[in-house]
């Protein structure tokens, strides 16, 4: 029986010991584990934490950059610095030497109802002027955050807001050209990467050069070495190494040349939306507007019978107008030419015209989408006025990619027969009609007829896209 007894106790005590020798084992089996991948767990979290520290897993750095100005201008190459300070290439085809004024960099949210900064302090004061097909680097903008304050930000954080550039023209006229910035923080190395673009009005074609000379100097004795600094532009690369030594030496230069060819094309102007008012309607005249694009370029048309002055002109947007051209007749066919950049879309935009004692009035609205400039062709703007039921003009270009508009209007009530251009719309009754057409060359004699009533007025001027 003691036998037994001992039997049972020895076989449970070592079941006792293969259970405790089991939950050992596998308690070390899991501690080994939890050691293995749990080190394995800490280095990847690490590792995540160093790349988005460093920007690179950062949210804000995978912000797409952009930067887009309405005509005449282009911008390029925006980054900020440590200390918050824009730099950006600013490039510009209008035909002539612009000055540009100052330029603020700025959250949307800081923008009144007419796209401009709410306070002035916001603007950078630049006073860079920029001659037509050309760029320059303007540096030192600062940039506003939605709180008014200077934005900060870290090395790869991007700023988002709004940049607005007020200009002179050649002809003393201030434009304001906005747009939308999206910038990254960043540190400069020593070396500096600067391109250069050429526009021009369909394809310019730009060669550049690059020149890689090396010299190298082997000796047999101890020697001093000296490296100049390294630049880099889009027309040359050179670097060069030079070893002095106190024993003959080995001398071997060699050099090399390669040329490519750089293509840059600017899209044709387009038809963007237009719309008429007036006629057979005494002053003010008003039509709504309506276009897609943000970088077109709205041109406005006045005709008048009667009154006196400039006409003023207004619109619900709130944009900036400049007087172009101005035709005055002893007739019914006076005519104006207004134009504004507004950098944005406009929908239903209101605009509104009104001369001072004028019979009847009538005016044409119009965005044409990638229109910069007037044609400075010496031909332009061309009027003729006849005391017959028809009238014609002969123009010609200085651009391809031309956007002509013609107006024409007549002492009386008549539907219009156009002649080389193609009509848009005409006015209540037929006292003014509008024409348009699109070139893919120069122009050079080209003649615009219309047929209305007795006592007849054409102008026609063309708009280019660089």
């Amino acid at each position: 029986m003691k036998r037994k007894t001992k039997k049972v106790i020895k076989e449970k005590n070592e079941e006792k010991d293969s259970l405790f020798n089991e939950i050992k084992y596998k308690s070390q089996a899991a501690t080994e584990y939890l050691m293995t991948y749990g080190w394995a767990i800490l280095i990847i979290a690490l590792a995540l934490g160093v790349l988005y520290s460093s920007g690179i897993l950062n949210p804000e750095t995978l912000k797409p950059e952009v930067c887009s100005l309405s005509a005449p201008f282009y911008c390029s190459d925006q980054y900020l610095d440590t200390n918050g300070f824009l730099t950006l290439t600013i490039a510009q085809g209008s035909g002539s030497n612009i000055k540009i004024n100052k330029i603020a960099c700025v959250d949307k949210s800081l923008l009144n109802q007419k796209g401009l900064p709410s306070n002035p302090n916001y603007w950078s004061n630049v006073g860079v002027s920029i001659l037509s097909g050309s760029q320059k680097q303007i540096s030192n903008i600062i940039c506003y955050s939605n709180n008014g304050n200077p934005y900060r930000g870290k090395i790869g954080s991007v700023f988002s807001g709004a940049i607005v550039i007020n200009a002179t023209t050649s002809t003393n006229i201030n434009i304001f050209s906005l747009g939308d910035i999206s910038a990254q923080v960043k540190v400069l190395n020593a070396l500096t990467v600067t391109s250069t673009s050429i526009y021009s009005t369909i394809t310019s074609t730009t060669s550049v050069t690059s020149t890689l000379t090396s010299t190298s100097t082997s000796t047999l004795t101890t020697s001093t070495s000296t490296s100049t600094s390294i630049s880099m532009t889009s027309t040359s690369i050179s670097s060069s190494t030079s070893t002095t030594s106190t024993s003959s030496s080995t001398t071997s230069t060699s050099t090399s040349t390669s040329t490519s060819t750089i293509s840059t094309t600017i899209p044709p102007t387009a038809l963007d939306g237009h719309c008429v008012g007036g006629g057979l309607t005494a002053p003010p005249v008003s039509c709504q507007l309506t276009t897609t694009n943000p970088n077109d370029m709205i041109i406005v048309l006045a005709a008048a019978d009667g009154g006196s002055g400039t006409p003023t002109i207004s619109d619900s947007a709130g944009l900036s107008w400049n007087l172009q051209y101005s035709q005055l007749t002893s007739k019914c066919n006076d005519f104006w030419v207004f134009y504004a950049f507004p950098g944005r879309a406009l929908s239903s935009d209101t605009i509104t015209v009104s001369r001072s004692s004028a019979i009847y009035m009538s005016i044409l609205a119009i965005g044409i989408t990638n229109g910069k400039i007037f044609d400075p062709n010496t031909s332009l703007p061309a009027c003729a006025v006849n005391d017959g039921s028809s009238a014609s003009i002969t123009i010609s270009t200085s651009n391809p990619q031309d956007f002509i508009v013609a107006m024409a209007s007549t002492c009386h009530v008549a539907i219009p027969g156009w002649g080389g251009v193609t009509g848009l719309d005409y006015s209540d009754s037929g006292f003014a009609a509008d024409a348009y057409k699109i070139t893919s060359t120069t122009l050079n004699g080209y003649t615009i007829s219309v047929s209305m009533g007795g006592g007849t007025g054409v102008c026609a001027f063309a708009v280019s896209s660089t």
